[in-house]
């Protein structure tokens, strides 16, 4: 199972590689890290959004996700109050 998982974090490098710009890419790459519980890279990844658009609310809640799965709640629930 977790050579199908190393696959897709894989995949999806390669293609963000090729679409630097596509933030899509690199929420599901955030999401990967989260599912197999490399929250610093999580972070890292959705912190890389958060600095070219501060408004998406979308990457806001998965950086939330990523804290909680840490068990980092006060730091979950400021990074959802957080306005851009």
């Amino acid at each position: 199972m977790r050579r199908g998982k190393g696959k897709s974090v894989e995949t999806l490098q390669k293609l963000i590689q090729e679409n630097p710009g596509n933030t899509g890419f690199k929420k599901k790459l955030a999401a990967s890290y989260l599912n197999q519980k490399a929250w610093g890279k999580a972070l890292q990844t959705t912190d890389e959004i958060l600095k070219t658009n501060a408004k998406d609310n979308e990457t806001r809640i998965l950086k939330a996700q990523i804290l909680l799965a840490q068990n980092k709640s006060v730091e979950a629930v400021k990074e959802l109050q957080t306005k851009a």
